[in-house]
């Protein structure tokens, strides 16, 4: 008896092994919209289209909301300080589409590029001649380009097992249009005319950009949150300026010459913030 009681332990299957836990899951995705949180695996590509669609309406003066009449009867047009400004826009509406690709060169390093198509619907508000308060027409313009394409990379600095700091550079290039049209505008004279749009009616900037960036994201169990940064910063002024040699139609008389040579659009800063709840994560599972 005791001979085959050690000759069943002998032949007896193995002890499963200890339970062990798997590793920590990855990181929560972050909002979408935030740049440079999520940084694919190594040779994965990920491909997004992101439709944005803002307006912008009101006026104002520092702080203090305006009216069109007070503009027209006191505000000068900045080709001619002679001139009040008889053309006032009234509402500005842009969509846009953008296409990214984010591909994963290391476990630590990206490379994201973003491009697409902008669109601005104008609708400006046009006083007759060269003063008073009488209001003439209403002009309802379109202009459409690509915009502005810009190449980053993101690099993930410092991780542990709740905090992730990463850091992004990114440059963009003036594929954008800075020399759109509007066609059939109703002038202050009464004509009607194809001129240069406003530069708040052109889709790109003109001008190279450094899109510097910074992202630290936290996650603890089922909680995540995060902050980030991303500024984007002209490195000169574009080409393009504003003279009457561009908008002839809008001198009401001559003896006046203003010839500025280009414009810069202004520093970019964006930040975004945000915490979140989200599904409980997976149990431990025993290894049999």
């Amino acid at each position: 008896m005791k001979a085959n009681v050690a000759a069943s332990k002998l032949n007896a299957p193995p002890p499963p092994p200890l339970a062990s836990a798997l590793p920590p899951p990855a990181p929560p995705p972050g909002p979408i919209g935030v740049f440079g949180l999520d940084i694919p695996a190594p040779g994965k590509l990920v491909l997004s289209i992101t439709p944005t669609f803002s307006n912008l309406s009101g006026m104002k003066m520092g702080t203090r909301t305006v009216w069109n009449e007070y503009i027209v009867s006191t505000v000068p047009f900045f080709l001619n300080p002679r001139q009040p400004v008889r053309i006032i826009p009234q509402n500005i509406a842009v969509r846009t589409q953008i296409v990214g690709l984010n591909y994963g060169v290391t476990k630590d390093l990206c490379v994201v590029l973003n491009a697409g198509m902008i669109e601005k619907s104008l609708d400006a508000l046009v006083f007759k001649g060269t003063s008073g308060i009488q209001p003439l027409a209403r002009n309802y313009p379109d202009t459409s380009s690509l915009t502005d394409f810009n190449l980053s990379g993101v690099y993930r600095a410092y991780q542990d097992d709740i905090n992730r700091i990463q850091v992004s550079l990114g440059f963009s290039f003036p594929t954008g249009s800075n020399r759109a049209t509007l066609d059939n505008f109703v002038l202050p004279n009464g004509t009607v005319q194809n001129i240069r749009g406003f530069y708040g009616m052109q889709l790109g900037t003109g001008t190279y950009d450094i899109m510097p960036g910074i992202v630290y994201a936290g996650n603890l169990g089922a909680w995540s949150w995060g902050v980030s940064y991303r500024g984007r910063f002209p490195l000169g002024p574009n080409p393009e300026g504003y003279t009457w040699a561009n908008i002839p139609e809008l001198k009401p008389w001559g003896g006046y010459t203003l010839n500025p040579k280009g414009y810069m659009w202004g520093d970019l800063h964006e930040l975004n913030g945000w915490a979140g709840v989200h599904g409980h994560p997976a149990s431990p599972r025993r290894l049999e």
